[in-house]
């Protein structure tokens, strides 16, 4: 008669197999356990960041002081994997999102905000090689794009015509209609 394997008895026994089990990619991605670790990792490090953010002055900063601490952001995300994004660019700034908008609305001349723009177009265009490189779900990068970056899925036409005080046209003088009909005859 064939033994069924027994169950773990022991608490070592079951450490070791959620040990072993721990170790396997496919557990990593379905396991609650290693999306909490995340997570817990994720919210201690954003936890340090906004303790003592840097705020960096947008309106009198120098460009290269300014290019020097985006490329932080961008050096930051290369190392640990993740994304740029909007939102991790004004925290990098030391600006709330709103206030990096606000900057960009109202000083929208300035060369640091021209710089920034290019900067939030190359964090939009990243992201849409992501997806189409299966980085990033399809779904998130559609909602992103439309929420921050201002995207949209449609297309509009508007067809503007001309108004007129008289509803069949413009009123047109005897000689107007001459010259615009017939412009051989006023000319003999």
């Amino acid at each position: 008669m064939a033994r069924l394997p027994r169950n773990p008895a022991t608490k070592d026994e079951m450490t070791e197999i959620q040990e072993k089990k721990s170790s396997s990619k496919i557990y990593k991605e379905i396991s609650s356990e290693h999306r909490k670790a995340e997570l817990s990792a994720l919210a201690g490090r954003l936890g340090r960041e906004v303790k003592k953010p840097e705020t960096l002055c947008l309106t009198t900063c120098s460009i290269d002081d300014l290019q020097d601490q985006v490329q932080v952001l961008f050096d930051a995300c290369e190392e640990t994997g993740t994304l740029p994004s909007v939102i991790g660019l004004a925290r990098c700034l030391g600006y709330s999102r709103s206030g990096l908008y606000a900057f960009l609305d109202t000083q929208a001349h300035t060369e640091n905000a021209k710089y920034l723009e290019i900067v939030r177009d190359a964090i939009s265009d990243g992201l849409d090689s992501a997806c189409l490189a299966n980085a990033v779900n399809y779904a998130y990068g559609i909602f992103v794009q439309k929420s921050v970056h201002l995207r949209v899925d449609r297309s509009e036409l508007f067809i503007e015509t001309p108004q007129y005080d008289d509803p069949a046209g413009p009123v047109l003088s005897h000689d107007e209609i001459v010259q615009k009909y017939l412009p051989d005859e006023g000319t003999d």
